[in-house]
């Protein structure tokens, strides 16, 4: 479908009996969507679909009201999806009734994606979120039983919040990559929750930093864990693309830790380590598990 889409003044997928499937796909030039004034794109059933499989970037010009399901797919390529001046995907009152993520899609700090009732990071997907917006979202699903994904949130701009009461890993080997890219400044992901699977050995959690620290902090509260007693991680991953570091202020519960940086200060851990770097590693209190250094 050619980009002249995007200044159409009103779409309707569905009607209140019925759901379809409206595809948007662009293959020779960007798309910018709902640019005609007061234009909108209306679902009239809550199971009917705008899907969007290209290779290139969307760019919502005005709110997008939902009620309905949108699915985002790389389809093999990189699909940027952008915003003009903070606008919304779903709104409030209005939300998406479901947010699919499928292949390589990344969201930009211009659009706000939280007005959605749940996200779903689907089978093979990779998932960055500039716009940290996602994190609001009540229920998040990273992948299908099928395979493993991996999904990031990057405090790149400012500190957040992390709503981990609806996240759940689906798949053991499902991968939440919290990382911190900014060049000038430390920035801190507040757990507003533990963050587990419900299932024992389930999910891997990769924390990332570079050139400035990563802080991840239980907000005030010493439930608020990577894991728990019962319901253990599989993973938890410490990695620094510099020389900075990585302060875990949080209790975690994992089967196994790797540690690809520079160093690290823990406390008890009851886990198995393995280093893959020069680590050095201050220990205050006992280790309860293997240590394998490669």
């Amino acid at each position: 479908m050619g980009a002249s889409v995007g200044t159409l003044k009103t779409i309707n997928i569905g009607d209140a009996n019925t759901w379809q499937s409206f595809l948007i796909e662009v293959s020779n030039a960007n798309l910018a969507l709902i640019t005609s004034s007061n234009s909108s794109i209306n679902f009239g059933n809550a199971n009917s679909q705008l899907t969007a499989p290209i290779d290139q970037t969307i760019t919502f010009a005005n709110n997008f009201k939902g009620g309905g399901i949108v699915i985002l797919n790389g389809n093999g390529h990189n699909l940027i999806i952008d915003g003009i001046k903070g606008v919304t995907l779903g709104t409030a009152g209005k939300e998406l009734a479901e947010l699919n993520i499928k292949g390589d899609v990344t969201i930009t700090n211009n659009l706000d994606i939280h007005n959605s009732n749940k996200l779903n990071i689907q089978k093979g997907a990779y998932c960055p979120d500039q716009s940290l917006t996602f994190a609001k979202i009540a229920e998040i699903n990273i992948v299908e039983v099928a395979g493993a994904v991996s999904y990031a949130l990057d405090a790149v701009n400012d500190d957040f919040k992390l709503n981990t009461g609806g996240m759940k890993f689906i798949h053991a080997d499902s991968v939440l990559n919290l990382n911190n890219s900014a060049k000038a400044y430390d920035h801190t992901i507040n757990l507003t929750g533990p963050l587990y699977s419900g299932h024992d050995k389930f999910g891997i959690i990769k924390l990332t930093t570079g050139d400035k620290n990563l802080i991840i902090d239980n907000n005030g509260n010493d439930d608020n864990t990577l894991g728990m007693e019962w319901h253990r991680l599989k993973g938890l991953d410490f990695v620094s693309t510099g020389n900075d570091t990585i302060n875990l202020q949080a209790g975690i519960d994992v089967e196994s830790i790797v540690l690809e940086i520079h160093a690290i200060t823990f406390n008890k851990v009851n886990a198995n380590i393995r280093f893959e770097d020069d680590t050095i590693y201050t220990a205050t209190g006992n280790i309860k598990g293997d240590v394998i250094d490669f």
